[in-house]
């Protein structure tokens, strides 16, 4: 899948702490476990209105630092 290989690299380049703004029409229950599959993210999502029903969800994104505990 694309989103896996595209996540992966911005994981690998963005700073401990940094902060991944993702926006997509995927529905959540698909896309969290894709984007999140080994908990290197913390992960907070919002549902954005769109038009005629057609909705949108915005991902924040948090590298974890693996040096801190969780």
């Amino acid at each position: 899948m694309r989103i896996i290989a595209y996540s992966n690299q911005v994981l690998r380049v963005l700073k401990h702490d940094g902060i991944f703004l993702y926006v997509t029409s995927h529905q959540p229950h698909f896309i969290k476990p894709i984007l999140n599959r080994d908990s290197e993210w913390d992960l907070e999502m919002e549902t954005m209105g769109g038009e005629g029903g057609f909705e949108y969800y915005g991902f924040a994104l948090t590298k974890r630092n693996p040096t801190t505990s969780r």
